[in-house]
């Protein structure tokens, strides 16, 4: 099997070109804009994985794409960060919605069986205790509306081939490359590490879903392999539970008294804390291909940290 992935060097993308190309029977293609992180994927692949895969610059933005030969592509490439999308509609929409449109029309062309689009639990909005796949969306900001847009789009592009549409939670964990504007990977651990209190809006009472970034690989993993039954749907995907800021500083505190550092949780005025983010139901994907959340947020916190110290850290 051939798999397509763009923005191959991301956070998500990168994660999944190193899961997907660890099975046999599969070769990954990802396709790359920066050459510097093009050769630190690589160098964190093993020798394996490395023969099974292929990287290629591309701009999705610009460049057409001819996926022939490919057998399913997952659609990873998106401008992300909230502050930019509101600062910069212009572009989020371009990469979002008018990229997506033709690398579908590349899809099509191409004959590409299998289509994978990563969208966001931010579809769903606020104010509602839980969502699950049949809930209603209401996106708020400029991102959120961009991804609910590209939903519709490959809804309507692809409604003769087999797609999936994943809305996942906040995602965390250590990776090759890390998201930048996740207070998880870089707020917290160089506060930490620089004995600085960790703040923290409100209570810290005021919880949301994340997943690790190995859980989704793995429903990814087996949702590629699952029968056409499977497919042409959405799934929600997410921690069995809500966590909260301060199970999340919690952590973080643990960690450095274990290491000998001083930090602690400094509660500051409530401005602008979203307030009733529903909590995401996955039964649907539990019951369709047998996945459950395996990643413990202690570990992988630990994990972060661990890494950060050694030098080993995005």
């Amino acid at each position: 099997m051939n798999i397509l992935i763009t923005g191959s060097t991301g956070y998500l993308g990168a994660g999944l070109v190193s899961h997907l190309s660890s099975f046999d029977g599969i070769k990954v293609t990802g396709l790359y804009r920066s050459g510097h992180k093009r050769d630190k994927l690589l160098e964190s692949l093993t020798n394996g994985q490395r023969s099974k895969t292929a990287l290629v610059k591309a701009d999705i933005d610009t460049d057409e794409l001819s996926p022939a030969g490919i057998d399913t592509v997952i659609h990873c490439a998106a401008v992300r960060n909230i502050g930019l999308c509101e600062k910069n509609p212009e572009k989020a929409y371009r990469t979002n919605v008018r990229s997506l449109q033709r690398l579908l029309e590349d899809v099509k062309r191409s004959g590409v069986k299998r289509f994978i689009y990563i969208s966001s639990q931010s579809v769903y909005g606020l104010g509602r205790d839980e969502a699950d796949e049949n809930s209603l969306v209401d996106p708020r900001n400029v991102y959120a509306k961009t991804k609910y847009m590209g939903e519709l789009i490959t809804e309507l592009e692809l409604k003769n081939r087999e797609y999936i549409i994943l809305r996942p939670s906040r995602i965390y964990g250590w990776g090759t490359f890390m998201n930048e504007d996740n207070f998880i990977h870089t707020t917290f651990p160089q506060k930490c590490l620089e004995g600085q209190p960790l703040k923290i809006s409100g209570t810290g009472e005021q919880a949301f879903n994340i997943i690790h970034i190995k859980d989704v690989c793995r429903a990814v993993s087996k949702l590629i392999a699952a029968g056409f039954d499977k497919w042409n749907t959405t799934y929600n995907m997410a921690d069995s539970k809500k966590t909260s800021l301060n199970q999340i500083a919690g952590c973080f505190t643990d960690w450095c008294g274990e290491k000998g550092l001083k930090t602690s949780i400094q509660y500051v005025r409530e401005e602008n804390v979203p307030k009733n983010i529903p909590n995401l139901k996955i039964e649907k994907l539990k019951k369709a291909v047998g996945w459950n959340p395996k990643n413990k947020l202690k570990e992988a916190i630990w994990e972060i940290m661990n890494k950060k110290i050694e030098g080993d850290f995005p």
